[in-house]
């Protein structure tokens, strides 16, 4: 079991985080016999993801890190869009892609989701 995020901004950890994710492709590059680098051309190879999976997958990866990045850079300790200013959010939307942070907060919930469900499909199916 993931342990749970602190937050929807805690990218990190819980259940479709990037915790998660990262596992996940580590422990199939394990089972694909992926190299460093080139583990996205050789799990799909492999069998052990397809080439429609990996778009969501790069994309949420993608995403969590812009979360991370801004976050690190423009708050001290955890973002809160209820106590940061308005300036960094503005910031944190925009460099994720999005206008309003409310825009992305659901992107950022959905994803999560996608992710979590995605995971425990693989993890069901036993690749």
């Amino acid at each position: 079991e993931a342990k749970g995020p602190a937050s929807l901004w805690d990218v990190k950890n819980g259940a479709g985080g990037l915790m998660d994710i990262e596992l996940l492709l580590q422990a199939g590059g394990l089972i694909a016999g992926a190299k460093p680098g080139q583990r996205a051309a050789e799990l799909v190879a492999a069998g052990w993801l397809s080439a429609a999976e990996i778009p969501p997958v790069a994309r949420a990866l993608g995403l969590y890190h812009k979360v991370q990045q801004v976050s690190r850079l423009a708050v001290q300790g955890a973002f809160d869009p209820a106590t940061s200013s308005n300036g960094v959010a503005r910031l944190l939307a925009r460099t994720c892609g999005y206008d309003q942070i409310s825009t992305l907060e659901t992107a950022l919930d959905a994803t999560r989701r996608e992710m979590a469900d995605f995971i425990e499909h693989k993890l069901a199916a036993g690749k």
